[in-house]
């Protein structure tokens, strides 16, 4: 864990004890006056799909900010200075703390594939870090694949933690996602499950949670979203997404849908450009444009993957329709 992040947690720690030390314990009665820390704000107006939204603590999100950590350093403090006041304390945050590791293993991240293939990462109750394990179905014997302090080793790196696994659709491929410094965008790499060895392939800008990456019918590519800027302090981060088409074994990645890529389709430079290949034997490719709430899709049959030619994407819902929810099925959906 780097600096950044143990004084979050630092914070999000002594704000659980109050709540369960003025529960349990009770808060004393006679009001007391305290000097609490002070962050100038930062207005910020972001506009999105015609609406501005105003921001007044994106200041706070800056972790390399030194006013904003001095701020964190300074609340906790604060907290700690209180908390030791009341009687007990130590003798309850010892049985919290017991409670929380209380010997088990912790399980996340668990995908299953058609084949019946368990993968997910493990935390075990002596360690720090999640590691990636493998079993072939539920009852199965647990196999070890990586280990992400391993990660760059030889380069010297550290503090990388996995915080995205895909496998393909037989369980012989899975993609991982590499964060360093917990950071939201991560390096996306691919793991040969039986030789438990690293892919040479290097994808960079990569945000799992947006579409994350969609195996092609055959597991000799895949689909995944690209970022341009990633650097927060620029003016276009996190913008102009593009979906990006990879193959194993090539360096070129091409663009399959993004703002500049499809310019008659208007999408906005703030909107998130994705692809999703919904099954092993799916005959179509679904693209969709947006964020939070209703979306705009279109389809493109899968074999235009098999031709260098721009994509003849077609509308298939907008999100005037208000589609929550659906599922395809052969030529029907």
């Amino acid at each position: 864990m780097n600096c950044h992040s143990e004084l979050l947690y630092d914070m999000s720690r002594t704000i659980f004890i109050i709540i369960v030390l003025c529960l349990c314990l009770g808060c004393e009665t006679q009001k007391k006056s305290y000097k609490y820390p002070t962050l100038q704000k930062e207005i910020v107006t972001d506009t999105f799909f015609g609406t501005s939204y105003i921001d007044h603590h994106r200041k706070i999100e800056d972790s390399d900010n030194k006013e904003v950590l001095q701020w964190f350093t300074d609340e906790t403090t604060l907290a700690d200075s209180i908390l030791h006041t009341i009687s007990g304390d130590q003798k309850l945050y010892s049985q919290i703390k017991k409670q929380v590791n209380n010997g088990s293993d912790k399980i996340s991240e668990l995908e299953i594939t058609d084949s019946d293939a368990y993968f997910y990462l493990k935390k075990s109750a002596n360690s720090s870090e999640e590691k990636l394990y493998y079993r072939q179905g539920f009852s199965g014997k647990e196999f070890f694949l990586y280990d992400p302090k391993n990660f760059r080793l030889a380069s010297g790196e550290s503090d990388f933690t996995i915080n995205y696994i895909k496998p393909n659709w037989d369980g012989t491929l899975v993609a991982i996602g590499f964060s360093k410094n917990d950071s939201e965008f991560s390096e996306l790499r691919i793991l040969d499950v039986e030789k438990k060895v690293l892919l040479k392939n290097q994808l960079n800008h990569f945000k799992s949670n947006i579409g994350g990456i969609q195996w092609l019918p055959e597991s000799e590519g895949f689909i995944y979203s690209y970022f341009p800027v990633i650097d927060n302090t620029k003016s276009a981060f996190k913008q102009n997404s593009e979906s990006r088409l990879y193959m194993l074994g090539k360096e070129n990645k091409r663009i399959l849908f993004s703002k500049k890529n499809n310019p008659s389709l208007a999408i906005k430079r703030e909107s998130f450009s994705t692809v999703y290949i919904k099954s092993k034997n799916t005959k179509y490719l679904i693209a969709r444009i947006g964020g939070i709430g209703f979306n705009d899709y279109f389809y493109a049959p899968i074999t235009t993957l098999n031709s260098d030619k721009k994509i003849p994407w077609q509308p298939l819902f907008s999100k005037e329709d208000q589609v929550k929810s659906y599922r395809i099925s052969d030529d029907v959906i």
